[in-house]
């Protein structure tokens, strides 16, 4: 990110990630995952104050049960959001902050820290309340519907069906 800075826009070097961060989801939906691997890598040493490249490599070790290292991408990810939300076609939007803690929630979850997995599911709770239309506001999240929600959202990820596959005997 440092070399581009002297030569292009704030919204081109959005662009850029925004296309390393595509590259990575298309690997994985291809089912390259050693290519989805390095991608995302590649993506958070190139751009390291990316929320979305910090939210997919995060996402890339749910799939892949690496619970440690999803619940440090998910914390770097919180941490890089942008204070401001800008409408922009490239930037994250409060949904997808309310999703990067309701995803650490998870992860901390399956490490066993429940005070950690309380405050972030919290967090979600919080941030979507605020962040949604006046006439959807009744419409809170428990950590039980947020999990019911990310699991939904998972469902194409080949690495977590492989795992519940061989965890349930078939």
């Amino acid at each position: 990110m440092a070399r581009l800075k002297g030569h292009t826009t704030d919204r081109t070097r959005r662009m850029i990630v925004a296309m390393d961060v595509q590259h990575a989801r298309d690997l994985a939906a291809r089912g390259d995952r050693a290519g989805a691997r390095e991608a995302w890598i590649r993506a958070n040493l190139l751009h390291p104050g990316s929320f979305e490249a910090h939210m997919g490599l995060g996402n890339f070790y749910e799939c892949a049960g690496e619970w440690d290292s999803a619940k440090r991408q998910l914390e770097r990810a919180i941490e890089s959001y942008p204070g401001a939300v800008r409408i922009d076609l490239y930037a994250p939007q409060p949904e997808a902050l309310a999703e990067a803690h309701a995803r650490l929630g998870r992860a901390a979850e399956k490490l066993g820290d429940a005070d950690l997995a309380r405050t972030a599911f919290d967090q979600a709770t919080t941030i979507r309340a605020t962040a949604i239309p006046a006439g959807e506001k009744n419409r809170f999240r428990s950590p039980m519907e947020w999990t019911a929600i990310l699991q939904k959202r998972d469902r194409n990820c080949a690495m977590q069906e492989e795992r519940d596959a061989s965890g349930s005997g078939r």
